[in-house]
């Protein structure tokens, strides 16, 4: 199973929406992560136990995911956004998907994170959910896409990264790993939904604007230009915001395509060192 499951939250302690939507045996293994000015009501709401402060000086969410994810190192763990629905998108076990499915239920959840445990401990170093809102394929789950909201690791396998995006930090994060030759397994059956842009959480007034969304965006394209484009304009509730196209298998697959470069570099190099030889060779006396 899972170790544990965490929950960064702000501004939200009376509305819990992920973790008062868990059923009670993955309640034990979660744990909701809050900054030191709301770790009283939390305590008081969700017992201290159950309760992690971050230190006064992590602030922001890439801080703050950066700050569990390197905590976490060691263990198999997962993390999810706080205002979180999980459904399953084949509630009948029909072997097709529906656009929209039921809310997962206990055995459901059993099911999803034996299956994401097993995974973990196979050849994937991290997992995660597709939104419900976006069409799902015609397979249970995919490999090497799009992960957002909420996420499985295997620390044992990732690597330290470096977060240097305050916002999109969560894309950063995806593409990283998989530009880095770690892959991934989507859920697209066991679907998440959200409501984007909601109160509270990175929408708590000043952290997160528009101007400061498609700064994030320009820099991430700027970091990947192989795998991220901005393509455009799309209207949402907080303005006109970059529209990106990413190429997430193509991030993972890069990694093959620079150790076929390096091997084609260094034989190369080889070669020309081998002819360089026999010409010393032919010229010394027999």
């Amino acid at each position: 199973m899972i170790d544990r499951i965490y929950i960064p939250t702000l501004g939200r302690p009376n509305t819990q929406i992920t973790y008062d939507s868990l059923p009670e045996f993955v309640k034990d293994i979660t744990y909701l992560v809050v900054q030191p000015h709301e770790a009283s009501i939390h305590k008081k709401l969700y017992g201290k136990d159950k309760v992690i402060v971050l230190p006064k000086s992590v602030k922001g969410i890439h801080n703050t995911r950066k700050w569990i994810y390197n905590q976490a190192m060691g263990s198999i763990w997962g993390m999810y956004d706080d205002d979180l629905i999980f459904l399953n998108r084949d509630p009948y076990n029909t072997g097709k998907i529906s656009g929209t499915g039921h809310k997962m239920n206990p055995v459901d959840w059993q099911i999803m994170l034996e299956t994401t445990y097993a995974f973990l401990n196979n050849d994937k170093a991290f997992a995660g959910h597709r939104l419900s809102f976006l069409h799902p394929s015609d397979n249970y789950y995919r490999e090497n896409g799009a992960v957002h909201c909420a996420y499985y690791f295997n620390g044992y396998k990732c690597p330290y990264l470096n977060w240097p995006l305050p916002l999109a930090e969560d894309l950063y994060m995806v593409i990283s790993l998989l530009e880095k030759g770690y892959s991934n397994v989507v859920w697209h059956r066991y679907a998440v939904d959200n409501k984007e842009y909601s109160e509270g959480g990175c929408n708590t007034k000043g952290l997160r604007t528009i101007n400061k969304i498609n700064k994030a965006h320009k820099k991430l394209a700027k970091l990947y230009p192989e795998f991220v484009k901005i393509v455009g304009k799309k209207k949402n509730k907080m303005g006109e915001m970059d529209k990106l196209r990413i190429s997430w298998r193509k991030a993972y697959e890069s990694r093959d395509k620079m150790k076929k470069k390096e091997h084609e570099r260094i034989i190369k190099k080889l070669d020309k060192l081998i002819k360089e030889q026999s010409k010393t060779l032919a010229k010394l006396p027999i």
